[in-house]
């Protein structure tokens, strides 16, 4: 049981790894700020109660939105709730 759960711990890494290269060459094609104005209308489209919570806060974008974007929430959970929310956007309809 512990060697399969190593398997999928180094298989989860390496994905993670990959996501990861995947994300920053695309930040370089398109440019930070272009992504992260993309990723504030999702937020504020798909979960408007958080983007409103955030804005009330005062809190600057730059200052959380790209570490979230990223390193995929892995700096701000641990890394098995990372896989679990990851599984759950692959798994979604529009995944």
């Amino acid at each position: 049981y512990q060697n399969t759960m190593l398997l999928h711990i180094s298989d989860a890494q390496y994905c993670y790894e990959i996501m990861l290269r995947a994300i920053e060459n695309r930040i370089r094609l398109v440019g930070q700020s272009q992504m992260l104005g993309r990723f504030l209308m999702l937020l504020r489209s798909l979960v408007p109660q958080l983007y409103v919570h955030l804005e009330e806060e005062e809190l600057e974008a730059n200052k959380w939105a790209v570490s979230w974007l990223q390193w995929l929430l892995c700096r701000e959970l641990p890394f098995d709730c990372c896989l679990r929310l990851w599984d759950a956007y692959i798994a979604a309809p529009k995944g």
